[in-house]
């Protein structure tokens, strides 16, 4: 609860500034701020802000919400207290959280078919150290050489602390230890095996590159440069998702330029049975607009919102659309939108969305 307005709307962006730079500088999943349309605000709320990330199945997420109140639940609750001029008025609240959805956006940022992949500021363990012997003989030597490496590595720091090793000493095989340590996502793997120690150097790989891309790497130098390994692992994970979005997102500076881009000019989606339409609907908020998708049977009574089909936002004639998706992206009024798919790829989502929601999916342009 706040005094003033002011106080309150300070609040509830600081917040949504936290959010997002715990999203990119440790989840290393990069992200869009920003205020939602009108339709789409928490009920209650006088403004309602996002942030939102792309998974890799190119759907967006919105990953965590903060909401000014202004004095609607103040009012409606009773919540008052004594101003400074010892007048009883009512507080000025906020609403923010975010949830185990940031966890399922972490997985759907970063990983791959061979399991999880953690940026190194989240992972429980940076370094995982694998030993590699045949029979008891081995054994003592591998594992002393290990205990010894394993101290060394704690030694150094990352991200203002210790960095975070363990020695997976069980008694199976080293094959099936690497493919348990790939599946969780640690950072960094070392083998180590009598070879390595008579070189004195360790079999690594990391967790940002293929499980078959692996090198041989002086102990010396490993131990030394291990904070910079996790770092670069942590801007590559980043980038890598950075990238991933950029590269299926457009910017469009009209709202005709829209409309040739997605194809829409004079066409329409046509659906079977003949006369059954998906139509493009704008609807005007101020200096902005909602273009909804919205389905009709064929007598033409019933009109059926579809927001998979696709949901567009447009401030001040630039736009953004997430199409497939079931939000609207959150977008910092400062700067130019984003327009993310476009083309062809919004009929191929039609037909798969029209499927799934029961609708026959044969599409023809008309």
């Amino acid at each position: 609860m706040h005094a003033t307005e002011e106080e309150a709307v300070e609040e509830t962006l600081k917040i949504l500034d936290v959010y997002g730079r715990f999203a990119e500088e440790y989840m290393a999943m990069p992200v869009v701020k920003g205020e939602k349309t009108r339709d789409e605000r928490f009920p209650g709320a006088v403004d309602t802000y996002s942030i939102e990330a792309m998974m890799q199945d190119h759907k967006a997420l919105q990953a965590g919400t903060s909401h000014f109140l202004g004095q609607n639940f103040s009012k409606a609750c009773k919540i008052k207290f004594l101003d400074q001029e010892g007048k009883e008025v009512y507080a000025w609240t906020t609403s923010w959280g975010v949830s185990t959805r940031l966890v399922g956006g972490l997985i759907m940022t970063h990983s791959d078919d061979d399991g999880l992949v953690l940026p190194p500021r989240l992972a429980p363990k940076h370094v995982v150290i694998i030993p590699i012997f045949r029979g008891d003989d081995e054994r003592a030597e591998v594992l002393g050489y290990c205990e010894k490496l394993k101290a060394e590595i704690e030694e150094q720091t990352f991200d203002h602390a210790k960095v975070r090793v363990l020695l997976d000493s069980r008694d199976i095989r080293g094959g099936e230890k690497v493919w348990q340590h790939i599946k969780k996502g640690v950072p960094v793997r070392l083998e180590v095996g009598p070879r390595d120690i008579a070189s004195d150097s360790v079999f690594m790989g990391r967790r940002d590159c293929s499980p078959k891309d692996k090198s041989g790497v002086s102990r010396a130098e490993f131990v030394t440069q291990v904070p910079a390994i996790l770092e670069e692992i942590q801007k590559n994970l980043y980038d890598r998702a950075l990238a991933f979005r950029q590269e299926r997102t457009r910017t469009i500076d009209s709202i005709d330029e829209f409309l040739i881009c997605l194809e829409f000019v004079n066409r329409t989606f046509e659906f079977l049975p003949a006369n059954s339409i998906c139509r493009m609907e704008i609807q005007s908020h101020d200096t902005s607009a909602l273009v909804h998708f919205h389905y009709v049977d064929p007598s033409g009574a019933l009109l059926i919102p579809v927001p998979a089909l696709g949901i567009t936002w447009i401030h001040n004639d630039r736009c953004t659309i997430v199409p497939a998706a079931q939000f609207t992206a959150g977008m910092d009024m400062a700067k130019r939108p984003i327009v993310v798919s476009a083309g062809d790829e919004i009929i191929d989502r039609a037909r798969r969305v029209v499927f799934m929601s029961g609708i026959r999916p044969d599409i023809r342009m008309n």
